[in-house]
Order: C-alpha cells, then structure tokens, then sequence
C-alpha cells in the first residue's frame, strides 16, 4: 500500500519544500499542515490576540486554540502511514486530536539540540518513535540517532572554485564575531566573503557583536535564501562553521560542505568521530584559536573528494529512506 504522511513544521527557508520532494521522489504521498505549528492571528478577533499577548497560556486561550485545531483538523482528508513532527514544531493542543483521530506512528526528528527546543517537553510522550542529530541526547531522552543531512540544492555540479572562503551566518555572540574576526586576520590574503544576518542597528545588537567596527563592517539585514546560498557555496572552495558552544551533533554546514565538494573550517571538535573525517579537507580550529597558525598550511592541502556511500548517507534521500524505509 502506497505510504501517505502528514507533515507537520513551520517554514524553514526551503527545507520544508525539499523534504516534500524527497518524499515525493520515494512515491509517498505528502500532506503539508503546517497549521498544526502554530495559530495565525488572522484566526483570532483583536481581543482574542490582545489577550494572548498578555496570557497565552489561560484556559481561555487554550480552548480558543482547540476549536481551531478541531477545525483544521476536520479537513483532512483519508488516512496516513506516519505522523511527522519534522523539528519538534507540533503543538500539544494539535497533537491531542490527531492522536484521536488517527492510530498510526507519530514521529519526530530534532535537528537541534533538546536544550533549545522550547516545547519539546510537551509534546515528547506523544511520538511512537524519537529521532534526534546527536548522539549525546539518544539514551538520556529515549531517541534514536539520525544525523543532519544537506539537500540537492547544494550538490557540486563542476561549478567554478572563485572564493577561497565563504561564510554567512546570524549575528549570535561576541565568541562567533571574535573568532571570525581572528580567521580574516590570519588569512588576508585569500578572497573571503563573511557576512553576519542582524535586525537593527548595533546599539540593538551590541552585546551579541565585540567590536563596533566589525558590526559595520560585516553584519547586514540581507537574508540569503537556500537556492542563492547554494549557488555561493558550490563557489567556494572552504566553508567556516562556528559551532554552538558545547554542541555535540553536527549542524548544516559540515554536510553542506560535502555537498559542494568545499573543504571546513569548524570549531566543533566532535566532528572528528565521523567516518568522514580527514585532515585534507576539515580543520578543527580550537576554541582558544592556539592552532589558528595552522590554517594556510590547511588551504593549500588538497582536497580529497567524498565517496558516493558518504554523500548518499547525508543527503536527504538517505535521511528519508532511514526514518521511512521498510520497517
């Protein structure tokens, strides 16, 4: 029997279309209900949006938001195969009904570390089968362990290698700026184009930011959307990752740089665990930058391309065939 999923998760800058596609491509049908990740206030009268402001968390509100739920819920049409909670994005208040409704597995994939998922906690005891991006948080938690993946977007197709090293990234802490800063110093003579996504001004951004000046010169309010960053990284020959502190998994950018066939720049140490870890073409900077001396001698190492078995376990295919192939 043809499978059928109900895909529940907000947008997610393409990421949302691409996995529709990758299921599509495996012949299973998609429903996108990205209304069961949250109530547009369109849906609310001007009171009723006022008084969630001030307490979205009154039984008041929270029958409003069960009505709603109720009603979009009755519009869905048939049966499914899976329940997919794609980022822990699903409400409670939606999952409770759907559970009703609807007696088959409910899955759900973290791409991010439990500890900034705000409402994780809520939801977690209603999914038959847990995947999380780290391993650190699979026996603590009871999830099973699928790592991150790119998608076709980003796979090197003999574009030309014009910049040297390419990084965009969100204005987060002073560490993430100062540590750019170090990399630009240290390697001046290469083409590098770095750039921080930041709303306001800097009085605004001030204690994410260590100096005034690099605020001016690299942060902006251009956001770059999948298809054009894809396009700059097949362009690059090294990507930078400026990893959360104390992050255990891998984020996007170390498999998007298998893709594009670019050497990294991470400060993510655990990256050395994965089987596709090689000194030619990944550099573990340190947090205290005591190797950054180091770095020109990496740029000029040659890089190594990744096998087929490599780039298929990270892709997306290879991430839907793992959590909805045979079981």
């Amino acid at each position: 029997m043809k499978k059928k999923i109900l895909l529940i998760t907000t947008p997610l800058n393409g990421y949302e279309i691409e996995l529709i596609n990758a299921l599509k491509r495996k012949r299973i049908d998609v429903d996108f209900f990205s209304e069961g990740s949250k109530i547009d206030k369109k849906e609310l009268s001007l009171f009723q949006r006022i008084f969630r402001g001030l307490n979205k968390n009154s039984f008041y509100i929270k029958n409003i938001e069960k009505e709603i739920y109720k009603k979009f819920i009755s519009k869905l049409e048939g049966d499914y195969s899976y329940i997919f909670d794609f980022g822990g994005k699903a409400k409670v208040e939606a999952l409770k009904i759907l559970k009703e409704k609807y007696k088959c597995p409910f899955i759900i994939y973290m791409w991010d570390d439990l500890k900034y998922a705000k409402t994780i906690w809520e939801t977690m005891d209603y999914f038959d089968e847990r995947y999380i991006f780290n391993t650190e948080e699979t026996e603590k938690y009871r999830f099973k362990y699928r790592p991150n993946f790119y998608v076709n977007e980003y796979l090197y197709n003999n574009e030309e290698k014009i910049i040297d090293i390419f990084y965009k990234g969100n204005l987060r802490d002073k560490q993430r700026t100062y540590i750019l800063e170090k990399i630009e110093e240290k390697l001046k003579s290469y083409k590098l184009e770095i750039s921080l996504y930041a709303k306001g001004s800097y009085i605004k951004n001030r204690k994410r930011v260590h100096s005034k000046e690099y605020f001016q010169k690299r942060c902006d309010s251009k956001f770059i959307y999948l298809n054009d960053l894809a396009k700059l990284y097949k362009k690059s020959k090294v990507l930078l990752d400026i990893a959360y502190k104390n992050q255990s998994g891998l984020g996007l950018r170390p498999l998007e740089a298998i893709a594009s066939n670019c050497k990294l720049i991470t400060t993510n140490e655990n990256i050395k665990k994965y089987e596709f870890y090689n000194e030619n073409n990944i550099f573990y900077l340190k947090e205290d930058l005591s190797n950054i001396n180091e770095l020109e001698e990496f740029m000029n190492k040659e890089f190594l391309i990744y096998s087929d078995e490599v780039k298929y376990k990270y892709s997306i295919d290879g991430f839907v065939d793992d959590i909805f192939g045979e079981k």
